[in-house]
């Protein structure tokens, strides 16, 4: 059956490292696989707060997805259609990412800060910060 170890402090680090030897000792086959750290929760918390910040700043500025996506119909951002439109379209053509669970620790601020700059370059606003609490 699969384990899977976080090693986060040299007491669990070394508690691995018995495991591994006892394994090996006993005849086991033994494959690591090396993951990188996902988004955390607190990260998914701050993109939805960020998305809804988003969204109620794009309307009170007159920007609704009319004007910067569609130009038929005019229709108010929500965080969802945010998160939708704004942030997994950049989301993937910076990381190939389509899935805001697959980003890793960093990817979201990087995000963020993209769609920050294309916003200030081609409308001269400057959207909310990135929530970092």
């Amino acid at each position: 059956m699969p384990q899977r170890w976080t090693v986060s402090d040299q007491h669990t680090r070394d508690a691995l490292i018995q495991h591994i030897d006892m394994l090996r000792l006993s005849g086991k086959k033994i494959t690591i696989e090396f993951v990188p750290d996902h988004i955390t929760q607190k990260q998914i918390n701050s993109l939805n707060l960020w998305c809804g910040q988003v969204a109620e700043y794009l309307n009170s500025c007159g920007l609704d997805q009319r004007a910067v996506l569609k130009e038929d119909v005019s229709i108010d951002w929500t965080k969802e259609s945010a998160k939708t439109y704004l942030y997994k379209p950049i989301l993937e053509a910076m990381t190939g990412k389509t899935s805001t669970m697959q980003q890793d620790t960093v990817e979201p601020s990087k995000v963020a800060d993209t769609i920050a700059r294309h916003f200030g370059e081609k409308f001269g606003i400057t959207l909310p910060p990135w929530p970092h609490r």
